[in-house]
């Protein structure tokens, strides 16, 4: 077989980097534990299943395309760099981005990522997958040094991009509709909020659910996810941290029986505490 170089070149694209938590211990584990085996099977056949779904109807010169790469415990998605807010490879990779976080979590793993613009070379083949570049680092350290909680954040040129696509929005009258999207936190950085009803819709016509499950079935196994977090890691713990950092952010929109579940599971941690 003649085997023709690669053309590298890098190319202006829109980049996210996801962080899939705890992942290497889980994987680890998974040697001896077949509940954690599990939890695995069902992470490796999601990515694989949400890379296959899109390439059954897309095809790669399609503007809603997505080259998307698992590596090691990471994802990598991108696309190529909008001229304007108003490009569908915008709210394409937020949207994409947010359901692949919020499916994560109800799998039973949260996880941590950046989105970014640059520089990035990614080429997926039927044989060989590969993605580099400044772009990449970027997001990487990104993740790694700003993104601190359970959280995808976005940087300054993702988030002037989104101010643009609102004020179109603001023009039509359909503002409501993507209110609180994106989130400030307390630190200052914009990120993606994973519970929002766009990605409990996005999911169901995605890659996890089909039409016959509720709308809130995903948003019950997120925060089952949430409480078994809380319930395993250590009190006054970075991981406690994290994971009382996603209840905050979870509770508006919980479902009232989870909230239920929640009273029940704050009784028995604090009179575990007084004792």
């Amino acid at each position: 077989m003649d085997i023709q170089p690669i053309k590298f070149t890098y190319k202006n694209s829109l980049v996210a980097f996801i962080d899939i938590l705890g992942f290497s211990d889980l994987v680890n584990k998974s040697r001896f534990d077949s509940q954690k085996r599990k939890i695995v099977e069902k992470i490796v056949n999601f990515v694989r299943d949400m890379i296959f779904d899109q390439e059954k109807i897309l095809q790669p010169d399609d503007p809603f395309y997505l080259k998307v790469s698992f590596i090691s415990d990471s994802i990598v998605i991108s696309t190529d760099a909008p001229q304007s807010g108003n490009d569908s490879q915008l709210l394409n990779i937020l949207k994409y981005t947010g359901s692949v976080g919020l499916s994560l979590l109800a799998i039973g793993v949260p996880c941590r990522g950046s989105i970014v613009t640059g520089k990035i070379f990614h080429l997926r083949e039927p044989n060989f997958n590969t993605v580099v570049g400044p772009a990449l680092v970027n997001a990487y350290n990104l993740e790694k040094t700003v993104a601190v909680y359970p959280r995808i954040v976005i940087d300054n040129s993702i988030y002037n991009l989104f101010k643009e696509y609102l004020a179109t929005e603001y023009a039509l009258g359909d503002l409501e509709t993507w209110k609180d999207l994106l989130k400030l936190d307390q630190d200052g950085e914009w990120f993606i909020n994973i519970f929002h009803q766009i990605f409990v819709a996005n999911i169901q016509t995605l890659f996890l659910y089909g039409p016959e499950y509720e709308d809130d079935d995903i948003l019950k196994q997120a925060g089952n996810s949430i409480i078994e977090g809380l319930k395993k890691s250590n009190p006054q713990t970075r991981e406690q941290d994290k994971y009382n950092w996603l209840l905050s952010q979870y509770l508006p929109y919980a479902p009232s029986d989870f909230k239920e579940l929640l009273v029940k599971y704050m009784c028995t941690r604090n009179g575990e505490s007084s004792q």
